[in-house]
């Protein structure tokens, strides 16, 4: 599983999850990897976005985010096309899984994790430029 965030100002890095993710897991990487870049490009005021997922709708996870002053983007829970990274994650999922590896760690080798890298960076500039129109936004 990979991670990734993207603003309109930028993309984090993406981040390899080994094995099945819990909330714990989840609340790691949110705070390892979103918090830092969340902060250099809007310091502590941002909305986040994230879908339903389990670990992501969980009650350790909504408090962990209401204790450190978060603020969730609130949405329908079966709407994957209102979230942009969606259509992000399809792309690099087409990608990744176009070179029929025959098993997933192959798949995330490092020639093409930099690839995966480099589309996410343009994907996600194409989507957010089409997504923010009337000025700058938070995706």
């Amino acid at each position: 599983m990979v991670w990734g965030a993207f603003v309109t100002k930028g993309k984090s890095e993406l981040v390899v999850l080994e094995g099945r993710q819990n909330p714990g897991h989840y609340i790691y990487t949110v705070s390892e990897h979103l918090l830092p870049f969340a902060h250099k490009h809007y310091g502590t005021d941002f909305v986040f976005m994230q879908d339903n997922a389990s670990i992501h709708s969980s009650n350790e996870t909504r408090m962990f985010f209401q204790e450190i002053g978060v603020q969730l983007l609130d949405w329908s829970a079966r709407s994957p096309d209102l979230n942009p990274i969606e259509n992000v994650w399809a792309i690099l999922s087409r990608k990744v899984y176009g070179h029929a590896y025959c098993c997933r760690h192959e798949s995330l080798e490092l020639s093409h994790h930099e690839q995966a890298a480099r589309s996410f960076g343009h994907h996600a500039g194409s989507l957010l430029r089409s997504c923010a129109k009337n000025g700058d936004k938070t995706y």
